[in-house]
C-alpha cells in the first residue's frame, strides 16, 4: 500500500469517504488508500450503480465528504455530476472534491494554470467535464482538480495500450512527431492530492492542476517507458512507418469496434487524437498544488517501473 503524505490540519475522527466510480482507475486506487489509513472509511458506488439505481446518492447524507471520481463515459460524467451538486444545496458543510481535467483547457498552448480560459472545444468528453467542472467551482465546499494524462499500472490509454503499442514495436521515438509537450501525472500522486483536499480546511473552493512539474517530450517519455519495459534499444519510428500507423487507425478502430461487441482485446490504437497530442504545446502549471497541497511527485522514472511492471511480467 502507497503511504501518503497526511495534510497539516488534524481529524479527530474518523471520515466516511463516498467515492463515485469506485471501480475507475483512480476510483479504485484511492478507496485502497482510504481503507488502508487510519482516519478515513470509504464508501464505494461503482459508475453502473450510480446511474443505474435511483437511490445510489442516498449515501450522501451519512457521509462526511465524497469523491466525484467519473470518468471516461461523458453521460454519466455529466449526468453524475448534476445530481451530486444537487443533492448537495442541502448539505452546505459536506466537502466534496471534484476530480475533473485538463481537457477543459482545450487546444491551448504554452503554460497554462488555473486561471486560463476555459472551453470544450475538444469534443463531448471535454464538455461533459466543463459542465461538471463548472457546477463544482458554484459550490463553495468543493475541490476541483485538473489533472493530466493519468498513467500508472492499471491506467488503459496511458500505460497499457502505450506499453503494448512499443512491446508490438508500433511505437517508440517519433523524431518530429514527438517532440511536443507531455503533461503526465502518476495515479498515486492525484490520490495524494484528493487526501491533501479531503483534509485541508483552506483547500475549499479552490482549483488546483495536477501533473509532473519538469518539462518533458513524449518522444522522452514514451522512450523512458519502452526502457522500463525491458526494451533495449527502444524503436526508432520513421516518418514513412508513422503515416503508415496513422493510415492504419480507420481499419484498426472498426477491428476494435467489433471485437469489443465480441469481448475479445483488440490491438491498441494510434487515433488522430493521440497523435495530435504528442505534437501539443500546452504545459500544464500545478504550482498552485505544490504550495497549497504540499505535492510530492513521484520520480518519472519510478513512475514509469511502477506502471511498465504488469506488462513485463507477462512478457
Amino acid at each position: 500500500m502507497t503511504e501518503f503524505p497526511a495534510a497539516a490540519a488534524t481529524v479527530s475522527a474518523k471520515l466516511r469517504v463516498l467515492v463515485l466510480d469506485s471501480t475507475s482507475f483512480v476510483g479504485a486506487r484511492l478507496l485502497a488508500a482510504l481503507a488502508g489509513s487510519d482516519w478515513a472509511v470509504p464508501v464505494g458506488v461503482t459508475r453502473q450503480q450510480l446511474m443505474a439505481e435511483p437511490g445510489s446518492l442516498d449515501a450522501i447524507r451519512s457521509v462526511d465528504a465524497v469523491v466525484n471520481a467519473l470518468s471516461e463515459d461523458p453521460q454519466a460524467i455529466a449526468e453524475g455530476a448534476q445530481r451530486l451538486f444537487e443533492a448537495a444545496k442541502a448539505l452546505p458543510a459536506l466537502r466534496i472534491v471534484h476530480l475533473g481535467s485538463m481537457v477543459v483547457y482545450g487546444a491551448a498552448g504554452g503554460v497554462v494554470d488555473e486561471t486560463s480560459p476555459l472551453t470544450a472545444e475538444l469534443g463531448p468528453y471535454a464538455a461533459a467535464k466543463l459542465a461538471a467542472d463548472s457546477l463544482a467551482r458554484a459550490c463553495p465546499n468543493a475541490v476541483c482538480l485538473r489533472p493530466s494524462a493519468e498513467y500508472g499500472a492499471g491506467s488503459r490509454p496511458w500505460s497499457e495500450d502505450l506499453g503494448r503499442l512499443l512491446l508490438a514495436g508500433r511505437l517508440g521515438d517519433l523524431g518530429t512527431a514527438g517532440e511536443g509537450q507531455c503533461n503526465v501525472v502518476h495515479v498515486d500522486d492525484v490520490v495524494q492530492a484528493i487526501v491533501a483536499a479531503l483534509r485541508s480546511p483552506d483547500a475549499a473552493g479552490r482549483v488546483y492542476n495536477l501533473s509532473q512539474p519538469h518539462a518533458l517530450t513524449w518522444n522522452a517519455y514514451i522512450t523512458g517507458y519502452g526502457r522500463a519495459l525491458g526494451l533495449n534499444p527502444v524503436p526508432v519510428i520513421s516518418p514513412l512507418r508513422w503515416r503508415c500507423e496513422r493510415l492504419l487507425a480507420p481499419l484498426l478502430k472498426v477491428i476494435e469496434i467489433i471485437g469489443r461487441k465480441l469481448g475479445l482485446r483488440t490491438p491498441p490504437l494510434v487515433s488522430p487524437s493521440l497523435a495530435r497530442l504528442f505534437t501539443q504545446t500546452i504545459r500544464l502549471d500545478s504550482q498552485r498544488a505544490e504550495r497549497e497541497l504540499g505535492m510530492v511527485w513521484t520520480p518519472l522514472e519510478r513512475g514509469l517501473a511502477e506502471a511498465a511492471a504488469p506488462l513485463r511480467e507477462t512478457r
